[in-house]
Formats: C-alpha cells, structure tokens, sequence
C-alpha cells in the first residue's frame, strides 16, 4: 500500500470516527437532562467509547471532550441554577467530569485482555457518580438512573444497590456493545461475554418482576390531600422577581408579608375543603406560606383548630421570616424552610427545618437545619417529611428516614419549569430504595404520590391545574428493603472493583514494557 493509499485508508476511517462521535453527541442530548429518551441513555456511551477507543492524538480527545461538554450545557439549560456565564462555566465542568470515565476506559481497557476489559467503563462510571455525588453539592441530580424512571422492573433493583446498581447496568451495556463491535460482532469470540451480560440483565428484570407482583402493597389505603395556592404566584410573583434575579435588596417586605395573608387564608380554606372531601392527612408545598416570627404562634394556633376540627393530621410547611435587615447577613439568617405537623388532638410535634440548602440564594439567607426528621405512629402507618433538596441525597434519606421504618414520607417541594418533571420523578426512586410511598406537593412543578415500588397514583401538573388540590389513596404499610440495610454497599464494591481493576491495568502494561524490554 503507497502512501496516497495509506492516506485515503486514514481519511474514511477518521470520517467514520467523527460518524460515531456525531451520533453519540445526538444521543447524549436525549439521554439525560431536560428532554430525555430512555433507550438514548443505553445508547450514547457505545458511541463515544467506540469513538475515543482507537484515538492516538490528544487534539482528537480534545475535541470529544469540548463536544461532550458543549451538549451537557444544551441538554441542561435552564435545570442547573445559576445564571449567565456562571451557568456555562459550572455545566461544562460538570459535564467534564462525567467525561473523565470514557478518558479512563480509553486508557486502561486496551491494556486488559478479553471481556473483563468491558468491567473498566461500568465501574469507573458509576465510581465517578458515587464520589463525585458526596462531595459536590448537587445531591444525584445527573445520575443515569433516573433517567429509567416509568420502568418498574429495572427500578426494583435499586431496593438493593441503590441507584448506582442501574448505572451499572447501562454504562456496562455499552461497554459490552463496543466490546462486540470491537470483534467485529462475531459469535464466536463475543457468545461467552453476550451470555454473561444478558443472564445479569435477565436476572435483574426477573427480580424486578417477581418483586412487583409477590411484594406489592397489600395494605389498607389512606385518603392524603396536597394542597396549594394558586394565589401564591397570582399575588405574588411580581414580588419574587428579586428572587429569580438573585437581589435580595430589591425585595418589598411588607408588601409580600400582606399578600401572604390572603396565601394563608387560601391555604386553610383548601386544607378544609380536603379534609370535608375525607383526606386524613392534609400536606402543603414547600413555603407554602412566609409568617414572621411574631406571627407564628397564632399562626400554629390555626392549624391546631383546623386538625381538631377535622380530625386530621396537618403538614404545614412555611418559611418563619426571622429579620428583613439586609445588614446581618449573613451571620443571621432571613428565615426557617421548615415543617409543623399537628396531629387530631391538636398536638404540634417538634419542628423540621431544611437541612441540605439549595446552593446559591436559599444558601445564603435560610437557616441551615440540624433537627430530627419527624417521625410519626399514625392508625396510617409511620409518618414522616423531609424537605424538597433534602430528597436529592439518598444516604441522607435512608439515615433520616429509611432506617427509622416510615411507612409515609411528605415532600413538601418547590421547583420551576424547567426542572418539571425531572425533578419529581426523582423521588420515585426513594420509594423504592427505602420501602416507603412519597407524596410529593410541588409548587410550580409536579406533584405525585408513589407507592414503594414507585408506582404512580396520582399526579397534579402546577401549571395545568386550577384548584391545586392533589388527593390520592396512599398504602398505609410499607416494606424494609435491603438498601435501608446496607445502604451504598454496592457502589463501595464498585469503587473497590474500579481500584483493583486500574491495578491490574497498570501491572499488565509494566509486564508488557517489561517482556517488550528483553526482546
């Protein structure tokens, strides 16, 4: 072969290379993020592994690195909050990071021999999302798991493994086609591997399947209402545009606390009207209401009317305005994100306060929380609440939550639209982790009851809804699963496996250098 043979030979296959990369950019922006198709996410990483396999230049790795940071920024725009260039900056890193596993499997797979290289991508995947999860301050937002939301088999696995067992078996799927493709699809030299994958895959759908159908709730239901204020953003929103624009200053205190009043009395009215409908328990949204400190006591006064009077158990969620001087901040906080509940006979347990703060302007003015999650014996199973951003981190829940054998977890929550219903369906997964059903009431954003094996029960979309009135029959008994046991047992053995497999790389090549050496 010449060189002008060599020279074509080496055109069509990079054309075909930048074929693969292109499809992959596709996918990935239908993988995850804000318009998600569920086989993309399966699909994406088969083509930027197969893409960043063969590359010898830097410059090549390079630009897959800018593409696969480029529409990370485009699938989540609008969903990372933080505005302007900020935005652009932190989307990239992000999406840089969750880069750094096809970087890693580009290196250490080609060094392993046969199908214990596919092992290399998985684990550092789903590595990566574990660490990199504890130590920023985004919770899981990002996890490829969620993106299955809606496939109740497959979810069941995360009664076991947590959402790290499904991450697994998407990024080792795509290991596992490359792989195949690698050997050009014959049977021969791929049939062991194939076989391997699909028994664990069959064996995974097979569990998911027999826990639906032998463990699914069998209990007695509750009547629970979620309620909101439409008021709230008709009143209000010109209010919050300081909040929106990140400028505390420009906030109208007394003019927001007033309207509030009208909120409040809207909130009672609806809470009775669900009682009256034969809800048992009555759930607001996120800061469904803000009532300075002064007001508070008369403010649980009326709720301790309302629940005697209807017999029912009544979750408020408020924020408690602390100050309005600008001056303090930031050793004294603004306000309480917090949770009352209040039971029939009109006794006011002990308050929830928020304790994982949204990173940016609820961060700064909130008062960080550090309180017990309540946790209720009702004739409707164990009760408990956590709050919104709370819920976006699984060992926190299992901790608070989890281990203590709710039967009920009340998300009061808060979102925009552009996170609807991404955000939501987050919580699913909870449910399955920890055995107990969700009912999420959302302000701006979906609100949904699930059951433990998060299936959904009833949904009420903010933005498409007049009375903001969400009811649905909840099982009153849940179920202890293996996570709430043994908790991120499996992603450990994962960070474990990723350690002894890139020392099993890293011996193979330095014996390879060696023999290379004496010849």
């Amino acid at each position: 072969m010449n060189a002008t043979q060599e020279q074509a030979v080496r055109r069509k296959s990079d054309q075909l290379a930048y074929l693969w990369l292109i499809i992959g950019a596709v996918l990935l922006l239908f993988a995850n993020g804000k318009w998600i198709a569920p086989i993309a996410t399966w699909l994406f990483p088969v083509f930027f592994i197969h893409f960043m396999r063969p590359q010898k230049s830097a410059w090549h790795i390079l630009i897959c690195a800018i593409v696969y940071a480029s529409v990370f920024c485009i699938a989540w725009q609008g969903m990372i909050p933080f505005p302007g260039i900020l935005y652009y900056v932190v989307a990239s890193g992000l999406g840089l990071i969750f880069f750094l596993p096809f970087l890693i499997d580009k290196i250490l797979a080609p060094r392993l021999r046969g199908f214990i290289a596919t092992l290399v991508f998985p684990l550092a995947y789903t590595s990566f999302e574990y660490i990199g999860f504890q130590f920023t301050p985004f919770g899981t937002w990002g996890s490829l798991a969620y993106t299955q939301y809606g496939n109740l088999p497959l979810m069941q696995i995360v009664s076991i493994t947590g959402i790290y067992g499904l991450t697994f078996l998407i990024t080792w799927f795509a290991a596992v086609v490359n792989w195949a493709w690698e050997q050009q699809f014959y049977w021969s030299k791929i049939s062991t591997g194939i076989k391997i994958y699909v028994g664990v895959f069959v064996a995974a759908l097979l569990y998911g399947s027999m826990y639906l159908v032998f463990l699914s709730p069998q209990s007695n239901v509750v009547k629970i209402a979620g309620v909101q204020s439409g008021l709230g953003k008709t009143l209000l929103e010109s209010e919050y545009e300081w909040f929106y624009d990140g400028d505390v200053t420009k906030a109208n205190w007394d003019s927001i606390i007033s309207k509030n009043k009208i909120v409040i009395d809207d909130l009672f009215l609806k809470s009775e009207m669900a009682a009256k409908g034969g809800a048992k328990i009555v759930a607001w949204a996120e800061a469904s209401a803000l009532v300075p400190k002064e007001g508070e006591p008369a403010f649980i006064e009326r709720g301790k009317q309302l629940a005697q009077q209807e017999q029912i158990y009544l979750e408020m969620s408020y924020s408690a305005i602390l100050h309005t001087d600008l001056t303090l901040l930031p050793e004294n906080k603004m306000w309480e994100n917090k949770v009352v509940f209040i039971t029939p006979s009109g006794d006011v347990l002990p308050q929830y306060r928020k304790t994982i703060l949204v990173p940016g302007l609820e961060a700064m003015l909130a008062v960080k929380g550090n309180d017990d999650a309540p946790m209720i014996n009702t004739p409707y199973g164990r009760l408990s609440a956590l709050i919104c951003y709370d819920n976006d981190f699984p060992s926190f829940v299992r901790e608070k939550v989890g281990k203590a054998g709710a039967d009920l977890l009340i998300d009061p929550s808060g979102d925009w639209e552009d996170i609807d219903p991404y955000h939501t369906n987050m919580v699913a997964f909870r449910a399955v982790e920890n055995g107990f059903s969700v009912m999420r009431v959302t302000y701006q954003g979906l609100s949904a009851a699930y059951d433990y094996q998060g299936r959904t029960l009833a949904t009420m979309d903010y933005f498409r809804t007049d009375d903001k009135i969400l009811t649905a029959q909840v099982p009153e008994k849940g179920m202890t699963t293996t996570y709430t046991k043994i908790g991120d047992v499996f992603a450990w053995l994962c960070v474990v496996g990723f350690i002894t497999i890139t020392g099993l790389a890293v011996i193979r090549k330095r014996k390879s250098d060696t023999a290379l050496q004496r010849i």
